[in-house]
């Protein structure tokens, strides 16, 4: 081969070599450009769908913030017009204003503490929003920047929307320090109101302020915890209605230890003879009644094995009727696994596994 045609023929292999880089520079440069876009548009996904859901949702931030705050709302104002029960006047109604006073802080007791759960679920909700939006929060802006402040923009709008989160959590947090501080103070303001209308209108004062601070010791020192033993002989009864067998056990057990704790505190209160023997009785009628429930559970003449299996099917069309919803607030995945477990496979179950099986039913819902 002359030297002319080898040059030409290396010629022709370098030009070819050269067009072949480019062509794979150039589709690297496309593909990365395509995983750019993609990462900002599920990035901007992810954002909507923060806000739809955790945010704005039925059961987002602002709709539970709202409601929230009505609540909060009637409830200082329960105070407010607790305080004319302190106004006895000359007819010195004291028995029956003592009645009523006792029904305004136990009820106000009540309240506060539903107000406390739903503070925490708004906490909940909030880091649930603020975890999920870190997709775009750490987006990082140099993506597309032939195209500058897209990227930038879209981490912008998750911060804004995680700071408006972060607002109303501590908004609600914040809010029951407060209420605890009223609920603390507004018996003394009442006690106070009232010792100024007695004397007032000469009524003697001794006896009536005694039996008021009887009253305030009480729904303070052993009320909550019969409120606590209600709640808990309340869950028992609801589990056995589903043979729940594992969840009312458990219950039971806490239950058991609320009974010694409220024993405990009955006893070394220094609440007036009559009221510790009327709490008495409450928690012994409680807690007798929490373990009629577990052994009538106990004697149905169901296994554990068929209390577990009745309990999944009773909450069975409940669950999928809610998993047909285009947003559902059910776990669809966990459910279809739920459903796929066997009778037969069940009655061969240890108890550790019947627990476990139970337990996931009662765990469908999604965390709010």
């Amino acid at each position: 081969m002359s030297r002319k045609l080898l040059l030409l023929f290396l010629g022709i292999t370098i030009s070819g070599t050269v067009m072949a880089d480019m062509l794979d520079t150039r589709e690297k440069a496309v593909v990365a450009k395509k995983v750019e876009i993609n990462q900002v548009n599920a990035a901007l996904g992810q954002y909507a769908n923060v806000k739809d859901q955790y945010f704005y949702g039925s059961q987002g931030l602002i709709k539970r913030n709202q409601a929230f705050f009505t609540q909060v709302s009637a409830w200082i104002n329960n105070w407010k017009q607790g305080m004319e029960l302190a106004d006895v006047g000359r007819s010195g109604q004291i028995p029956g204003a003592m009645v009523e006073i006792e029904t305004l802080i136990r009820n106000q007791r009540i309240a506060l503490d539903s107000l406390i759960a739903q503070s925490r679920q708004i906490q909940n909700i909030g880091g649930d929003s603020i975890s999920q939006a870190e997709v775009v929060t750490a987006l990082p802006v140099n993506l597309l920047s032939e195209y500058p402040g897209i990227a930038e923009g879209v981490v912008q709008y998750g911060q804004i929307l995680n700071n408006s989160v972060v607002d109303i959590r501590n908004l609600a947090a914040d809010s029951i320090a407060e209420l605890e501080q009223i609920y603390h103070y507004s018996p003394r303001a009442l006690r106070a109101k009232l010792k100024s209308n007695l004397t007032a209108h000469g009524i003697p004062i001794t006896d009536a302020l005694a039996k008021f601070d009887d009253l305030v010791l009480y729904e303070a020192e052993i009320e909550p915890l019969l409120l606590e033993l209600e709640t808990v002989e309340n869950a028992i009864d609801a589990y056995a209605l589903e043979f729940a067998w594992f969840q009312a056990n458990s219950e039971l057990e806490r239950g058991q230890q609320l009974c010694a704790d409220v024993q405990a505190k009955i006893n070394t209160s220094s609440v007036s003879s009559a009221r510790a023997q009327k709490a008495r009785q409450r928690q012994t009628s409680l807690c007798n009644t929490m373990v009629s429930l577990v052994d009538g559970l106990a004697n149905i003449g169901l296994s554990k094995a068929e209390m577990a299996y009745e309990y999944g099917q009773m909450n069975n069309y409940m669950y999928a009727e809610q998993c047909r919803e285009v947003e559902s607030s059910v776990d669809c995945e966990k459910l279809a696994v739920l459903r796929g477990i066997s009778y037969d496979s069940m009655m061969s179950m240890t108890d550790d596994e019947l627990r476990f099986y139970e337990l996931g039913w009662s765990n469908l819902q999604k965390a709010n």
